[in-house]
């Protein structure tokens, strides 16, 4: 299981605190393929029509290191090389997207993205 880093900004509120509590994250990116071919803002607002909450977002260009870590269970496949190639061919987004207990207890979300 990775673990996934949450940089804060500002001071967070009880309510705020509580809430976090209550949720799980859950990581999504969109690949360098879909921002080559300019569709951020259409998979960006799929999530938000379906009632995702998006809790952290930024546009970045992961080191080839990062991505061996990454994808560090991957790495006896042969197609690793390629995927590592792959991600590092330009730009990528990574999200965290914020699941409440309740959503987690009725099942997957997977369906609701359809």
């Amino acid at each position: 299981m990775h673990q996934t880093k949450f940089w804060l900004l500002g001071t967070l509120t009880v309510a705020l605190l509580a809430e976090m509590a209550n949720r799980e994250r859950t990581f999504i990116m969109i690949k360098p393929g879909g921002v080559q071919r300019g569709l951020v803002a259409k998979i960006i607002a799929r999530f938000e029509e379906k009632g995702f909450k998006l809790v952290a977002m930024k546009f970045s260009q992961p080191s080839k290191e990062h991505l061996e870590t990454h994808y560090a269970d991957l790495k006896e496949k042969k197609f690793f090389p390629g995927l590592i190639s792959y991600m590092t061919s330009g730009p990528v987004v990574p999200m965290v997207r914020a699941i409440s207990c309740a959503e987690r207890a009725r099942g997957s979300s997977q369906a609701r993205l359809r």
